[in-house]
């Protein structure tokens, strides 16, 4: 089953820029790699205790048997003379896709079943964009101030349960700007898949629930940019820069440049709001580096540039 599609960027623009897959993780994979993650998986499954016991021993002994020496292949965390990257690391569990696939349909006898799918299409928040309200502000992307070609984030899509996760690249050319009072999103479109889990012991229910299959996700080739209703967002965040201009009564406006860091990955929760009841998805955003602003500010004020209380982005208190 697939919801109606709709056009991602309705009532946006598409901007010069790509996205584009880096990996995708299945449940099973995840779980061999982080017992403390399966574990986590393994409690929105409403399970009991001891099966989500057995589930852990299981486990266990499948990540004890995958890192184990297999035709004199050696485990690339093991060590030795020289490390291993990670994409080392994932083509030596790649060559076990085996195990994975055993450990994936039959655990203690339990079968995993994923049907009665359907597709939802959202909006990930990569950054807002915003100019205080006084006539004259303008807030712009500053090419002169940033040594990269584009703007760059990361995107991490986990889903809930055993639906696995993505990781997504996005990059932008910084051609856009916010003047006084508007408040502009740059988004990534993404269309996600929501499944039934079954899990069955012989031929019993253990347990049904929904999830979104996160290791299915699709993005769109570009990012987009909207223009977000001119209400302000309910608090401001961290301070993050101060511009006391208030003394400045001669109608010229000042122009400063500053920089936004971010301080720290932001999780971004989607549940109800978009799935309904039974599904939820996280992501986690990142900024590749700094990003340098340049600000047009109207004297006559005192400016306080604020981050976001949730994700990343500018808000602004004027007196």
């Amino acid at each position: 089953m697939t919801d109606k599609p709709m056009d991602l960027y309705d009532g946006a623009e598409r901007l010069a820029g790509r996205a584009s897959v880096a990996w995708q993780r299945s449940w099973q994979t995840t779980a061999l790699h982080d017992a403390d993650a399966f574990e986590a998986d393994l409690g929105a499954l409403d399970l009991s205790e001891a099966e989500v016991a057995d589930l852990l021993r299981a486990r266990d002994e499948a990540a004890e048997r995958a890192f184990a020496r297999e035709d004199e292949a050696v485990d690339p965390r093991s060590g030795g003379d020289v490390e291993a990257s990670p994409s080392e690391t994932d083509d030596w569990f790649d060559s076990r896709r085996s195990l994975a696939a055993r450990f994936a349909d039959r655990v203690l006898d339990r079968r995993f079943l994923v049907d009665e799918k359907t597709t939802y299409q959202l909006r990930v928040p990569l950054f807002e964009l915003a100019a205080p309200e006084p006539d004259g502000c303008l807030v712009t992307f500053s090419k002169e101030r940033m040594t990269g070609l584009a703007l760059g984030w990361g995107v991490s899509l986990f889903g809930g349960g055993l639906g696995g996760s993505s990781s997504i690249r996005v990059s932008s050319v910084w051609t856009f700007q916010a003047s006084a009072g508007q408040r502009k999103q740059v988004f990534l479109p993404v269309t996600v898949t929501v499944g039934r889990i079954t899990v069955m012991s012989g031929d019993r229910v253990v347990s049904r629930s929904r999830q979104v299959l996160a290791s299915e996700a699709t993005p769109a080739t570009q990012p987009g940019l909207v223009l977000l209703p001119p209400d302000p967002p309910s608090r401001p965040g961290a301070l993050l820069d101060s511009f006391p201009i208030a003394g400045d009564t001669s109608g010229a406006p000042a122009t400063y440049g500053t920089t936004y860091k971010s301080s720290s990955q932001r999780r971004l929760e989607f549940g109800a709001e978009v799935f309904g009841v039974g599904a939820n998805l996280s992501a986690e955003v990142t900024i590749d580096d700094d990003i340098g602003l340049s600000l047009d500010l109207s004297g006559g004020h005192d400016y306080a540039l604020h981050g976001l209380e949730r994700g990343e982005g500018l808000s602004w208190v004027v007196s």
